[in-house]
């Protein structure tokens, strides 16, 4: 215990003096006061000075003095308070004061502002000029005017904001060499602001060509197809950000760039440029895991290899293997237990039979228990997918099989066949084989993380003895999702979905 104390005090003392800043004479602060603040946020005011107090965690490094920095302090006050409306805000006082206390406060000081805020300037109008006759121009407005509201306290930052904001909305009309120039007329004496911006929307732009750079083992063909640019298009950042989702998740670059500019003799057409950087083609992922349920517990592992760019033409080769022993009901009151294990391996060739769309082939096996039975068997599925409207619908076609051979079986399962099959759906060997189509509306603004937007799903499968399956039956499985925004950091999602299977047969449902 000695010993590990004391390693423990080497440990935090090399921290604590790696992390402290030397003195060279200075005092350290203590504390960082303000007098006569009131309208501004003291926390955001403290965070843009340079002078910073020491915090109150005994190993927390000293924050020294430097004398220069008060006189810069000053003048960043006033600067902070001019950004927000006071333009006659004035710090009136610094001072620096030793600290009196006990002892263990050596050459500490507190450093104090005194703020004569005054009186604030208000914004009496604002104005855009030169926006274009197009629809949502007068939008983008009315939204601008919103955000620097006339009779409020000018604040700058909120008028930059502002500016931004305009001048994404002009690049979404298509204005994608937009200029935004903007003046703030300031008189001091009676406290006003005029606010007036100054728009040159430039030519409205036509997608053009798209190159991509960066590709050494991969194909910039193959990746151009891919990005899916639609030439002709009117310009759009959303279709950038789109064209450079889809090219990183194709999975083989680190870091994917889009740029756009004049095409050559036409400055109505953008030519947009790819920049890839290319990531190492192999990925192994590791784990480990327990699974506690009320009839099942167990303990299992996980490994994921995959390979992009497998043999070229951006197919990838996915192997999955996952291990796992199981006791039934719990380890710790076991009637049943064995060894379960998924093993897969699926190759997915993109542009095949055509351009956009993709072949799945997957082969897999499975050793499993459950309560009356144990198993084990083959499956494989072949899908083909394709996807429309820039990705927003995509279509899939697939073929699965599965042959479940049982062992271990409970006796009272095995005494009468017949009723097994009708009311479990128990046959040896288990075969099921069936036809599944999916299709996929996704106006969402993005797929993970969504903000707003709209999701909609649906799924059938038909199975039965043209499938190569025992069972005869058809499934429908509709979903719906939906996401509002409700501010910048809130999202309201509803999800719903429904299932209904229709079966037919002795075996009933799979």
């Amino acid at each position: 215990m000695k010993r590990f104390a004391a390693l423990a005090l080497v440990v935090l003392t090399a921290v604590g003096g790696c992390a402290t800043e030397k003195a060279r004479g200075r005092p350290w602060v203590h504390q960082l006061r303000f007098v006569g603040v009131r309208s501004v946020k003291k926390r955001d005011l403290r965070s843009k000075l340079a002078i910073e107090k020491t915090s109150w965690f005994p190993l927390a490094p000293k924050r020294y003095l430097d004398p220069l920095t008060v006189d810069m302090d000053r003048e960043r006050i006033e600067a902070y308070y001019r950004a927000h409306g006071w333009f006659g805000a004035r710090v009136t006082d610094a001072t620096v004061k030793p600290v009196k206390g006990p002892a263990d406060h050596p050459k500490a000081v507190d450093v104090t502002f005194t703020v004569d805020e005054g009186a604030p300037t208000h914004t009496t109008s604002v104005e855009v000029q030169g926006l274009p006759d197009v629809r949502g121009a007068a939008k983008l407005e009315r939204a601008f005017e919103r955000a620097i509201k006339t009779g409020a306290v000018f604040n700058h930052d909120q008028y930059q904001t502002a500016k931004s904001a305009l001048e994404d909305g002009l690049r979404a009309l298509g204005y994608a060499w937009s200029k935004v120039s903007g003046t703030v007329e300031v008189d001091r004496d009676t406290r006003q602001a005029k606010v007036i911006m100054k728009v040159d929307p430039g030519p409205r732009a036509r997608f053009g060509t798209l190159q991509v750079v960066g590709t050494r083992r991969t194909s910039a063909h193959d990746v151009a197809r891919h990005a899916a640019l639609p030439k002709g298009a009117r310009f759009d950042p959303a279709v950038l950000e789109a064209v450079r989702g889809r090219v990183y998740n194709l999975g083989v670059f680190s870091s994917v760039k889009v740029d756009y500019d004049h095409q050559p003799g036409d400055p109505e057409v953008a030519d947009v440029t790819v920049t890839v950087q290319e990531s190492t083609f192999n990925e192994l992922r590791l784990g480990l895991g327990i699974g506690l349920e009320s009839q099942r517990t167990d303990v299992h592992g996980s490994f994921i290899y995959t390979r992009h760019n497998f043999l070229g033409r951006l197919r990838q080769l996915r192997l999955r293997l996952e291990p796992a022993y199981v006791a039934i009901p719990a380890f710790w009151n076991v009637e049943r237990s064995g060894p379960a294990l998924l093993a897969e391996a699926q190759l997915t060739q993109p542009d095949l039979p055509w351009p956009l769309a993709a072949l799945t082939f997957t082969v897999g096996y499975d050793i499993g228990i459950e309560y009356a039975y144990q198993y084990h068997g083959p499956r494989t599925s072949l899908e083909l997918s394709h996807s429309l409207w820039n990705q927003h619908v995509r279509l899939g076609l697939s073929y699965h099989f599965q042959l479940l051979l049982f062992f271990n079986t409970d006796p009272a399962i095995l005494q009468d066949p017949a009723q097994a099959g009708e009311l479990f759906g128990y046959t040896n060997p288990y075969r099921l084989g069936w036809w599944q189509q999916d299709v996929t509306l996704d106006l969402r603004d993005r797929p993970l993380d969504a903000h707003s937007g709209f999701y909609a799903s649906a799924s059938l499968e038909e199975g039965g003895a043209y499938a190569g399956g025992a069972f005869q039956y058809e499934k429908l499985v509709p979903e719906v999702r939906g996401y509002v925004p409700l501010g910048s950091r809130v999202t309201l999602a509803a999800r719903a979905q429904f299932g209904q299977i229709f079966s037919q047969g002795d075996l009933g449902s799979p």
